[in-house]
């Protein structure tokens, strides 16, 4: 996205178009002369403004239109009895794990609706030779309120980076929970996850518990009257999770719901718009990534058998549009960028093509079917042994995972080029700016 530099591009543009009117009101003039002579000297003022202003308003329309861009998102979600796959260095895969599993982990009856009423029907008498997606179903809708609040933690995790690095914090408004009311009724996994710790008794229990790890992640900011204090804006107990998730951003930019799935951002320069839409169509992936890297049986993918796994596509789109009042803004265009930072930001974090691109899968596919990583291949099913499809239950004989932070949150990771062994990301020591571990 380079939307800001086609409007300085634009605005220049204008301001050429307006010179050359000038100068050809001045040519003109000669040809309108024997015209000017049936009016008066009034009515050749207001001809030639008319002309003028006329050429001007034309060129501004479609120069306007050409100051909007939408950029697209195409991610997937690998379902596999029930669960949503964890996918390595997949940031959008990785946090949605996780917030699926806290949500079902703490709300018994959400559980249920994810269980009962899942995304993918069961293979059945009465689901023979139809489409098993549920797209009405209670899981459905829960999942696509976990893949927005996902896209909401990313944009809050990079405005707070975008404008710390940049000094420019003063010059915004921090959004909070409480100015962000609208947002709340249509998204439950948003309510609960930002509620305050104070509310959620299951991570009071956390924090007191002995036998878990408890982790917090504060920022430090100034304080008008006491000095500096460090504002809690993550925490886990290894399941449970509390998350901020606030939204800092220009002073004169509101945060509205426009429709389910879609939220807007719109300051007076600038207008954006976050969307969402999972619709239930599949997303092509290999069977060797899902053998060899997401380590599930290929076979229970493409039609076999109880046919426990689906891959779906999840489109996330953000919409940038320049405003009139922003085309002829003088300064203040670094208070706007974010907008273009945080579509570069996403795309490594949400888009599958970029994300496989980053580990090279094709180079390693490639060794996997000329058998050069023959000693990797294992018997289909060995992979994984069909759980209860409950986030809220663990698998049997699983390892205990240590509390991690959202993957925007974590502390030194930074993309790597793949192995053929794919190692898991590895923490190192860097800190993000203003955030302290503890």
């Amino acid at each position: 996205m380079n939307l800001i530099a086609r409007t300085l591009s634009a605005r220049t543009g204008l301001l050429e178009v307006l010179g050359l009117a000038i100068v050809l009101a001045f040519g003109v003039n000669l040809l309108a002369d024997g015209v000017g002579a049936h009016m008066s000297t009034t009515q050749s003022l207001v001809v030639g403004a008319a002309v003028i202003l006329l050429l001007i308003a034309l060129v501004a329309i479609v120069q306007l239109r050409r100051l909007e861009e939408t950029v697209t998102f195409r991610g997937f979600v690998a379902l596999y009895d029930n669960e949503v796959l964890d996918i390595s260095r997949y940031s959008f895969a990785e946090d949605l794990h996780r917030v699926l599993r806290a949500v079902t982990s703490e709300n018994e009856a959400l559980n249920r609706q994810w269980r009962d009423d899942p995304v993918m029907l069961r293979k059945s008498a009465e689901t023979a030779g139809r489409d098993r997606f549920n797209p009405g179903g209670a899981g459905a809708q829960l999942l696509r309120e976990a893949i927005e609040f996902v896209y909401l933690e990313h944009l809050s995790m990079h405005l707070s980076e975008y404008f710390d690095k940049r000094g420019l914090e003063d010059l915004c408004q921090e959004h909070e929970r409480k100015d962000l009311l609208p947002l709340l009724p249509e998204n439950r996994v948003l309510d609960m996850l930002s509620r305050p710790l104070e509310d959620r008794i299951a991570l009071l229990e956390g924090d007191s518990a002995t036998d878990r790890h408890f982790v917090q992640i504060t920022r430090r900011r100034a304080s008008d009257t006491t000095g500096p204090e460090d504002v809690l804006i993550w925490a886990t107990d290894g399941t449970h999770i509390f998350t901020r998730l606030d939204l800092i951003l220009p002073r004169d930019v509101r945060v509205l719901r426009v429709a389910p799935g879609r939220i807007a951002l719109n300051g007076k320069a600038l207008k954006t718009e976050l969307g969402v839409s999972f619709e239930g169509f599949g997303y092509n992936l290999d069977g060797e990534f899902l053998s060899f890297y997401a380590k599930r049986p290929a076979r229970e993918f493409f039609g076999h058998g109880e046919s426990l796994g689906q891959v779906f596509q999840v489109t996330l789109t953000f919409h940038a549009r320049i405003t009139w009042r922003g085309l002829w803004t003088a300064r203040g265009w670094r208070l706007h960028r974010w907008a273009e930072s945080f579509a570069q930001s996403e795309k490594t974090k949400a888009d599958a093509a970029s994300f496989l691109e980053s580990i090279n899968w094709e180079t390693a596919r490639t060794m996997i079917l000329s058998g050069s990583l023959g000693k990797w291949r294992a018997e289909p099913g060995e992979a994984i042994t069909p759980g209860t499809g409950s986030f809220a239950e663990s698998q049997p004989g699983a390892p205990e995972e240590s509390p991690q932070p959202p993957s925007s949150q974590r502390l030194g990771t930074e993309p790597q080029q793949a192995e053929v062994d794919w190692p898991e990301g590895a923490e190192g020591n860097g800190r993000l700016p203003g955030l302290n571990l503890k």
